[in-house]
């Protein structure tokens, strides 16, 4: 946008300089790593599933709990990650019953 700006304003240095400067930014892009693709990302998580099933069947429930946080936050990662708690959310109380009122009389209490 900067440049088509400044080459309509008829400041050919400056759009040369700000295309020159994509290109850089754009080469530094094309060099930088890349995260693991999608399907590493589901390969991973399978694996981390099959060591949580055999960490629960060892009855090791703290590294159990571990890789189930490291399923969740790769499984952010994907794209078509549903957005779930990671735990359940607390059960809610039940609400409290009415309790029946007694009867009224209708009529005024004296004390005499």
């Amino acid at each position: 946008a900067a440049k088509k700006q400044a080459a309509a304003q008829e400041h050919f240095e400056r759009a040369a300089e700000l295309k020159k400067r994509m290109q850089e930014v754009q080469a530094l892009m094309e060099k930088a790593p890349r995260g693991p693709s999608q399907q590493e990302i589901k390969a991973q998580i399978s694996q981390l599933q099959a060591e949580k099933a055999q960490a629960v069947d060892a009855d090791d429930f703290e590294a159990a709990a571990r890789l189930r946080d490291e399923i969740a936050a790769l499984s952010a990662m994907l794209p078509s990650a549903p957005s779930r708690p990671a735990r359940a959310p607390p059960a809610q109380p039940a609400p409290a019953r009415a309790q029946p009122k007694a009867a009224s009389t209708g009529l005024a209490s004296f004390q005499g």
